[in-house]
């Protein structure tokens, strides 16, 4: 494997690469979309967590505490959006919840917490 340069330079990068996120997960290889299914067979309901649900499962464990400060922040920043919105049946289509939100306005959390 590493008698290969260009794999010993793509691993490096890569090994550069991880070390700027700012928040890491403990999903590891498994499949977000798996992941949430998985997670929709073990409610009673059979129904999936809403995409805020799901970011704290994998960014949070009662053991070990949140992933970063940053997925601590973007959690708090995303339940204070939600709770700005009105949950009229305009924004959250009926049986959507958290996944009627706009795409635009997860993506503006994520950039709230940058700054």
């Amino acid at each position: 494997m590493w008698i290969d340069p260009k794999q010993k330079k793509r691993c490096d990068i890569n090994k550069v690469n991880r070390t700027k996120l700012k928040s890491n997960h403990f999903m590891g290889s498994k499949a977000f979309v798996a992941a949430r299914a998985e997670l929709g067979e073990n409610e009673p309901e059979k129904v999936e967590p809403d995409r805020i649900e799901f970011y704290k499962h994998t960014h949070y464990k009662s053991k070990k505490g949140w992933s970063s400060l940053e997925a601590e922040t973007n959690y708090s920043v995303l339940n204070n959006m939600l709770a700005y919105c009105d949950p009229a049946p305009s924004y959250f289509p009926k049986g959507k919840g958290v996944e009627g939100l706009p795409d635009a306005l997860i993506a503006l959390s994520t950039w709230l917490s940058e700054k």
